[in-house]
């Protein structure tokens, strides 16, 4: 027989489980129309095509706001060396900006060319993209739960981002653009970032940290699914 205590301990768990349902739903709402159009996209081309598009400020509010949920997610299973980079990350665009980053790509590049081989032995390259590079983020993201084949169902899915205006005759064919940087960029045990030859395109970046950086060469495995490069890029 349920108690009056019992159920009263009842509704209070379950009006407190709404209550953090709400606040998650109503964090989501505080980012624009396209940020949320971005974020929920399910292929590697719609979410860099779409991130390309974003403003500046749209591009800090969506970083601040992913880094910010990453490390308040209580699903995911986190080492303390692995809280400790999603810390550093987050204190590296609160030091510099998302205006200074783009200005200055170089500072991304710098930073990433010296703490991603430390990144890289508690991450895997999977978990790095998606950590620092892909705008992906979704209510149910665990970063803990990303792994190879999570990352290619996002290669191999096809484009459908409604807000993109493709504007093919003025656009390079994808075989001669570059679509990686860093490893991380190319998922799979036997795919890297080492080919080169490829055009790389400053008018957008997509890669890098928070796609600061444009790309700089092409994965020597499997590729993302791009038929033509993104329109936008930077905003400044």
């Amino acid at each position: 027989m349920i108690t009056r205590f019992s159920s009263t301990v009842v509704c209070f768990v379950i009006l407190t489980l709404m209550s953090c349902s709400k606040k998650e739903v109503s964090s989501f709402d505080s980012l624009s129309s396209l940020t949320k159009e971005v974020i929920s996209q399910k292929s590697f081309y719609s979410l860099n095509h779409g991130h390309a598009m974003l403003s500046v400020e749209e591009r800090e509010q969506l970083w601040k706001f992913k880094l910010s949920f990453i490390l308040s997610n209580k699903r995911e299973r986190f080492t303390s060396e692995q809280r400790s980079i999603v810390v550093e990350l987050n204190s590296f665009l609160l030091r510099h900006g998302m205006k200074e980053l783009l200005k200055k790509p170089q500072l991304g590049n710098q930073f990433l060319d010296t703490r991603l081989p430390y990144f890289s032995k508690h991450f895997s390259k999977e978990q790095l993209n998606i950590l620092l590079e892909s705008p992906l983020l979704l209510p149910n993201l665990v970063i803990s739960d990303i792994d190879a084949t999570y990352m290619n169902n996002l290669f191999q899915s096809t484009n459908n981002f409604n807000s993109v205006q493709v504007a093919s005759a003025t656009s390079r064919p994808e075989g001669g653009s570059c679509t990686c940087r860093y490893d991380l960029g190319c998922p799979g045990s036997s795919n890297y970032c080492i080919n080169s030859g490829c055009q790389s395109n400053p008018s957008y970046e997509m890669c890098g940290v928070f796609g600061t950086s444009n790309c700089t060469k092409r994965c020597s495995g499997g590729e993302p699914n791009l038929s033509i490069d993104p329109l936008g890029g930077n905003p400044l």
